[in-house]
């Protein structure tokens, strides 16, 4: 007989420790993205990793919600960013936008990648576990870590955000440009869950309407390049 109750704690197991590993990816990108040295950081990443994996579990196998899981993982990145990393609240939305989203792009461009090679289905798009979702999940993490290293390695990325904890004793009012980079931030989220969103209730699913995301991406990478000139 089947041990179907060791077969559900080896799928939480697997589940919980590649969500882990998501996340951990999503904060090693954001700061290498900003020049912020990630080393020092990585009990915190731990942290945000851990809580963050944990409410995933909770949204998409306890409360059968996967729905609302990538905004769910988005506000508890940024609450984290702004209360324990201490990034003032401006700085905490955009530098999670970009990790949350550049780590959504490279996920959305693997999976179209393995499923025109057979290795996924469209079926994988709304699994919570097995092989197809799991190698996606996999190739992402490396990816995005290896994306990182470049960035590390080049001095690329940007360097106008101030490495935390930042002061709260100045208010700063963002300018025009500021101001239009938030519009982004905003447009690239509501993009993110409105793809999410589509997926889940299109009666025939396309895989391509995933790379509908690089659209805000790259709309995001030129408002973060004009800030980098205006410093």
């Amino acid at each position: 007989m089947r041990d179907i109750k060791g077969e559900m704690l080896v799928d939480v197991f697997f589940y919980l420790l590649l969500g882990f590993f998501d996340i951990f990816t999503i904060m090693i990108f954001t700061f290498c993205m900003f020049r912020f040295p990630a080393s020092d950081y990585l009990r915190e990443f731990c942290l945000i990793a851990g809580v963050a994996s944990s409410a995933s579990f909770v949204n998409r196998m306890v409360l059968e919600m996967p729905i609302i899981d990538p905004g769910i993982q988005f506000v508890l990145i940024t609450l984290f960013m702004r209360f324990m990393l201490q990034f003032r609240s401006y700085e905490a939305t955009l530098v999670s936008a970009v990790g949350y989203l550049g780590y959504t792009g490279g996920q959305f461009l693997i999976f179209p990648l393995l499923y025109e090679l057979g290795v996924t289905s469209l079926a994988d798009l709304t699994e919570l576990t097995g092989w197809g979702i799991s190698i996606t999940q996999v190739l992402s993490d490396l990816l995005v870590l290896g994306v990182s290293l470049l960035v590390k390695r080049l001095h690329l990325g940007f360097s106008f955000v101030p490495q935390p904890p930042h002061s709260f004793t100045i208010s700063q009012k963002p300018n025009k440009l500021e101001q239009i980079m938030v519009a982004g931030v905003s447009f690239g989220v509501i993009s993110l869950l409105s793809v999410v969103y589509l997926m889940a209730v299109a009666q025939e699913k396309t895989v391509y309407l995933l790379l509908v995301i690089f659209v805000p991406i790259m709309f995001l990478l030129w408002l973060l390049r004009k800030r980098e000139q205006y410093a």
